[in-house]
């Protein structure tokens, strides 16, 4: 994987004020976008970061044809919705089920109808809580979860709201619109565990030679995986927010990401992370509530 900047759009805007810049240790801030710019107008897209942006009046949020997109839905558990080259879509968790329509209606906004897919890390209630809600709102064809059951409230309602359920338990490639995805259960060939964290499926995308990393609520167990598994990650979600043990310095020396994104599914971001974080000089988000923030890339690197 070349080590050069990717070609990757990172956008946060917050409702009255101005947006919060990608903290790093050395590194200076990205210059904001004048709204005027072609960038705006959607016929650009190499830049790295913008602040300041109307989601209403401007269509830079809108998907492009040929991109691969990730938006961060600013809400509880930090749901993301992927729209793909050529506009399938999936939606990574559901946040905890405070406001989930909310999310068909991000979808509505950028212009699609439905939901093709949904990819659940696990059962934890702020991973899976508005996925009924979501599957009966976007109309979605596919669910793929981790298997197994639970008896919780929101996993009953998920089971009887979903038609094409897809158990993953053993690693499965997939290709949808020119995107390679990898759904890597943390506990292949095992019994599910007691613990919902160590049951964590982790979601890999790469689309030419960009990679992202989804490591669910992925902990202690992460160093194993990572140390057998053929991981890449130019952007990577933290593993269970920045857990101490989930995000070590070895970890974060065998992903070499570009960018950690801290996505406030639970609790803060551990100390000890940040200092590793820094130590390393990598860029990193952490997302905070009414914060909007996306990612998006043709695949390609400049």
């Amino acid at each position: 994987m070349s080590k050069k900047l990717l070609l990757v759009m990172l956008l946060c805007l917050v409702i009255f004020t101005g947006c919060d810049q990608i903290e790093s240790a050395s590194r200076k801030p990205y210059e904001p976008v004048n709204p005027n710019s072609d960038l705006v107008n959607g016929t650009q897209l190499n830049t790295s970061m913008t602040e300041d942006i109307d989601w209403e009046k401007y269509d830079l949020l809108k998907p492009h044809i040929g991109n691969l997109t990730f938006y961060f839905l600013d809400l509880p558990g930090t749901p993301i919705l992927v729209t793909f080259p050529y506009n399938s879509t999936i939606v990574i968790n559901s946040g905890d089920g405070t406001d989930s329509s909310r999310i068909y209606n991000y979808v509505r906004n950028l212009g699609y109808r439905d939901v093709d897919y949904i990819f659940l890390s696990n059962y934890n209630s702020y991973r899976i809580g508005g996925a009924a809600s979501v599957i009966r709102k976007g109309d979605i064809n596919i669910s793929y979860d981790r298997g197994g059951a639970t008896n919780t409230k929101y996993f009953n309602e998920y089971i009887s709201s979903v038609s094409n359920r897809k158990p993953i338990g053993v690693t499965t490639e997939l290709e949808i619109d020119g995107v390679d995805i990898t759904i890597t259960p943390a506990r292949e060939y095992l019994a599910p565990s007691s613990d919902e964290d160590f049951n964590t499926l982790l979601f890999q995308f790469d689309y030419g030679d960009f990679s992202f990393l989804h490591a669910g609520d992925c902990i202690d167990e992460c160093e194993d995986i990572f140390d057998d598994k053929d991981f890449d990650a130019d952007v990577l979600v933290a593993g269970k927010n920045g857990d101490c043990l989930g995000t070590t310095t070895f970890v974060l020396n065998r992903l070499n990401p570009k960018l950690i994104v801290f996505d406030n599914s639970v609790g803060e971001v551990c100390e000890d992370v940040e200092i590793r974080v820094k130590y390393l000089d990598i860029n990193y988000k952490k997302l905070i509530p009414d914060k909007k923030f996306f990612i998006t890339t043709d695949g390609t690197l400049y």
